[in-house]
């Protein structure tokens, strides 16, 4: 089986760009096994924790964390450390904490409040020994220092964009590293380089819908069943059958997905 371990439903269904019955089909149709929808603001916390039980049956899991984009006030904050601490004591699907992490693309967000929101959410991940799901865009240096503070070293590296230097670091730190879509672009010889280094036993894949369309769809709606063709990709890239791919994520992803929280 196939699996995206990184996904938005929500923005998906919220945009209209494919009705959710249609999605759930074209996931079971494309033999993808398990989706992760991933939060990324305190308001789609709940949303994306039913969504996940509602679909528990189709391999559907599900992430609580903020967006560095996005509103990280202490108010918010605490809003999530709350849902958490109902949450984990319920039994549901839950994979880990974030998306989270540092992202210096934009300036919406200061840095000092992104990596106090990022060191907040990497404290919860490791109190409540749960996986990191971090985003990090252009704040590399920063993104190690803070996870290296915590000394919290479970986790995925999610749409991996750096090289093969950064993606050693990654692993140095015990961290899976995740790529998306734009790996199949023809310009990503940084990113490809660096998912010839990683070995398989670290390797996960992902979509990112609705962003990053892998080719031959770029420029169109990613959706979770697309995640095929970046499997069939890094496969042909380290000279690999697809079976050998899809077996190793799969025991990477279910050594990330056992967890004491998870239904």
């Amino acid at each position: 089986m196939y699996i995206d371990t990184h996904t938005h439903f929500d923005m998906i269904l919220e945009r209209k760009l494919c009705d959710e019955q249609t999605l759930i089909n074209k996931m079971t149709e494309a033999k993808v096994g398990f989706a992760v929808q991933v939060s990324t603001n305190t308001e789609n916390l709940a949303w994306s924790k039913e969504f996940a039980v509602k679909y528990a049956d189709k391999g559907i899991c599900y992430t609580v964390g903020i967006h560095p984009s996005y509103e990280n006030s202490a108010d918010e904050l605490m809003k999530l450390d709350f849902f958490l601490a109902e949450t984990v004591s319920e039994k549901s699907p839950l994979l880990g904490i974030g998306e989270c992490g540092l992202d210096y693309h934009y300036d919406d967000v200061s840095e000092i409040i992104q990596m106090n929101s990022f060191d907040f959410q990497i404290a919860l991940a490791k109190k409540y020994d749960l996986p990191l799901i971090v985003h990090s865009r252009e704040a590399w240096k920063d993104t190690c220092e803070r996870i290296k503070n915590h000394q919290h070293f479970k986790g995925i590296m999610h749409c991996f964009s750096g090289g093969a230097e950064q993606a050693k670091e990654a692993l140095d730190m015990g961290y899976y590293v995740s790529f998306a879509g734009n790996l199949t672009y023809k310009k990503a010889e940084i990113i490809q380089e660096a998912a010839k280094f990683i070995p398989l036993e670290n390797l996960l894949l992902e979509t990112d819908a609705p962003f990053l369309s892998p080719v031959p769809f770029r420029g169109k709606v990613n959706t979770p069943d697309l995640v095929t063709n970046t499997y069939e990709f890094i496969a042909r890239l380290k000279g690999l059958d697809v079976d050998v791919v899809k077996e190793a994520v799969l025991n990477n992803f279910n050594r990330l997905r056992h967890n004491k929280y998870n239904g």
